[in-house]
């Protein structure tokens, strides 16, 4: 099975981690492979479309030094219901390129009791609430 077998028409939360600076951006997307190649097409056009910092950062250190990571999948009734993404909307709907560490963000994670740490072992990021 490919990676568009895999990732067609699924959805959740995502990172796209920066293993140079070990900063990340977290987004959400009903299809996963459709979000994962639009990063791609983007970082082909030197940041024509997507995430205008995120691409500059991958034109600056190189996109083997980025990766797509699946943090969660979550269906698409919950993304509409928005039922999954109220305890950490701060950090997926309102934070940009890496913001998820700037202070405010930092502040209302904490508020939430929330704590993000990358886990070196799986690779993945994750959270503790």
């Amino acid at each position: 099975m490919n990676i568009k077998d895999k990732l067609s028409r699924i959805g959740g939360i995502y990172a796209v981690h920066n293993k140079i600076t070990e900063k990340f951006y977290i987004g959400q997307t009903k299809d996963f492979y459709k979000r994962y190649t639009h990063y791609c097409s983007a970082f082909k056009n030197n940041g024509n479309t997507g995430n205008k910092a995120l691409v500059r950062d991958v034109i600056k250190y190189g996109k083997e030094n980025f990766s797509f990571k699946v943090l969660e999948i979550v269906s698409t009734q919950e993304m509409k219901d928005n039922t999954y993404l109220d305890a950490l909307e701060d950090m997926y709907l309102n934070c940009a390129y890496f913001g998820v560490y700037n202070y405010s963000h930092r502040k209302k994670l904490k508020a939430k009791g929330i704590k993000i740490f990358w886990d070196k072992e799986t690779g993945l990021y994750s959270w503790s609430m």
